[in-house]
């Protein structure tokens, strides 16, 4: 093998690892928050595009509203 190659070799597989080492970074993570935030309280009595299942004996349901599950 030539030193050529086996230097091309080299370059390739360095930046094989670094990329590969970038894109583990930038993994979602949904336990940290991605820029600022803020925190609010909201009443509603009624939603769209919601999912709903109601438990075999029907005495309770389970619904999704907002992103957040809720059993009641």
């Amino acid at each position: 093998m030539n030193k050529i190659s086996v230097l091309t070799s080299c370059l390739f597989l360095t930046f094989s690892v670094a990329a590969q080492a970038q894109k583990e970074a930038l993994k979602w993570d949904v336990e940290k928050y991605k820029g600022q935030t803020k925190t609010f309280n909201i009443k509603t009595d009624e939603g769209t595009w919601m999912n709903l299942d109601v438990s075999p004996d029907g005495n309770e349901i389970v619904f999704d509203l907002l992103g957040d599950i809720y059993q009641r």
